[in-house]
């Protein structure tokens, strides 16, 4: 304080000597204007008042290397400090944009954990025969043809139907020529109780066919790996078409999937089927820093990735075939279902809808929690040949059985790997590595920032001021003595 009060005297000092310099008239040169002399009286203290604030900066900064710049030495170690400095500046700058640009990208981990877990709720299963529309159903409207011509891949197929038949709801087809629940699932055991006595069975259409979704409310859970879901088909073979495959089609889903057959587990006759699980959960990032992503969707309440194609593509059908096809689940158009003549439509998009997976992939993001299950299929013959069952009764005949591997959830949380307060950890570290600098240097610099700025500013406005003061009255004395 006694050094800087001394310096502050000084300044007043000097600042008093050239005030009185112009009073004396020592700097009246009559080439010069009074504003010149103004201009230069407030420079010269100006930048004394400069220096003292830079020479006060460098020599309390804590910032190291600053004050070796200056001290009174050899030049040749002065430069050589000097540049030590730069370099570490120039070092500490390429390291914080390139910290930066690590921030920027947003980079994440993924983090892998095995929870186990007392009991599980069961999946969404659903269940369909291969056989889309009894034959009994085709020789009634005459479909024969019209379904050969389908399955041949014939962009119009509709001269193959009956005046009379054009017009049907395809809906209707699809519910006359399907068996009912009773029919087709004969026996549904899940432990010891009936599966209609736990939970809801639910109607879907799935690929042209009448299906059956079992635990769609999530109320079959799984205690035990004894614990298993028990299930008998009747195929009612003789109700059959030529082109299509005898089997049952078993979907493995989340509750919140719709069910796509193309995934479905297919289990031929005479055989029993073993479906095993396990499941994964992941919880992604949400689309700030990850690729997850959410949309509303038209005919789904929730999204899911799998819910955001089938919308896609039930959206063209309505847009280009105008017609509600029988795999939308919620009526919310306009649209009346669609009809047998327009089935031809609803076959040519859904095939470019498999030509082209990548595009419709695009626009849907995968959702940021969600639940799969990974599946393991194995068969055994059955019924036992020594039962007394004749071929077309064995043939008639499929069992199943559902249940977990194991207890166990493969987790899969994404979390950020770099963040901002990681970024504050590592420049703090380079800053002082590189300079001896921390936040109370950044602030020095600031405050020394500020009182150049104050200078400029406020300074030079009061000393011009000032002196303009001065020399009018400088010039009102020289002009009284003139008259005197």
């Amino acid at each position: 304080i006694q050094v800087h009060e001394g310096r502050m005297a000084d300044h007043e000092a000097k600042q008093n000597g050239s005030e009185a310099e112009i009073s004396n008239g020592k700097h009246c040169d009559s080439d010069q204007s009074d504003d010149d002399l103004v201009n230069k009286t407030c420079k010269q203290g100006f930048c004394r008042n400069d220096l003292n604030h830079f020479e006060e900066y460098y020599e309390n900064t804590t910032t190291h290397g600053i004050k070796r710049i200056f001290e009174k030495v050899s030049i040749i170690r002065r430069l050589l400090w000097l540049f030590l400095v730069i370099a570490s500046a120039s070092g500490l700058l390429y390291f914080i944009v390139n910290r930066g640009i690590r921030l920027s990208t947003y980079p994440k981990s993924t983090t892998v954990d095995i929870l186990q877990r007392r009991g599980l709720a069961l999946p969404a299963i659903t269940l369909c025969n291969q056989n889309p529309i009894r034959n009994s159903t085709i020789t009634k409207y005459g479909l024969d043809d019209y379904l050969l011509c389908l399955e041949g891949g014939s962009l119009n197929c509709s001269q193959q139907l009956r005046p009379d038949v054009r017009r049907l709801s395809y809906l209707e087809i699809l519910e006359e020529g399907g068996q009912s629940f009773e029919e087709f699932v004969t026996d549904c055991q899940f432990g010891i109780e009936s599966c209609s006595n736990l939970t809801a069975i639910k109607t879907t259409f799935v690929g042209g066919r009448k299906c059956y979704t079992i635990n769609a409310d999530g109320k079959l859970v799984a205690r035990s790996r004894r614990q298993a879901l028990q299930l008998s088909f009747n195929l009612d073979v003789a109700e059959y078409s030529d082109i299509t495959d005898i089997g049952v089609a078993i979907i493995v889903h989340s509750r919140d999937d719709p069910p796509v057959f193309e995934t479905a587990i297919r289990i031929p006759p005479t055989n029993r089927g073993f479906i095993s699980f396990t499941v994964d959960e992941r919880k992604l990032l949400d689309p700030r820093y990850g690729s997850c992503g959410h949309k509303q969707l038209t005919f789904y309440p929730k999204y899911t990735r799998s819910a955001c194609q089938q919308d896609i593509l039930l959206q063209a059908i309505v847009n280009e075939c105008g017609c509600l096809p029988p795999e939308a689940p919620l009526s919310v158009t306009s649209a009346a279902n669609c009809t047998v003549e327009d089935v031809s439509c609803i076959s040519v998009l859904e095939l470019l809808s498999t030509l082209y997976p990548e595009d419709i992939n695009e626009m849907c993001p995968p959702e940021c929690n969600s639940f799969t299950y990974n599946k393991a299929v194995s068969y055994s013959f059955s019924p036992n040949p020594n039962n007394n069952i004749t071929l077309l009764e064995s043939y008639n005949t499929v069992n199943a059985q559902l249940q977990y591997e194991s207890f166990t959830v493969t987790q899969f949380i994404e979390s950020r790997a770099y963040e901002f307060g990681d970024f504050v950890s590592d420049i703090g570290g380079q800053m002082g590595l590189f300079l001896g600098a921390s936040i109370i240097s950044i602030c020095e610099f600031i405050i020394f920032i500020a009182d150049e700025l104050k200078d400029r500013v406020f300074q030079i406005w009061r000393c011009r001021k000032k002196m303009e003061k001065k020399f009018s009255t400088k010039k009102l004395k020289i002009q009284l003595a003139s008259v005197a």
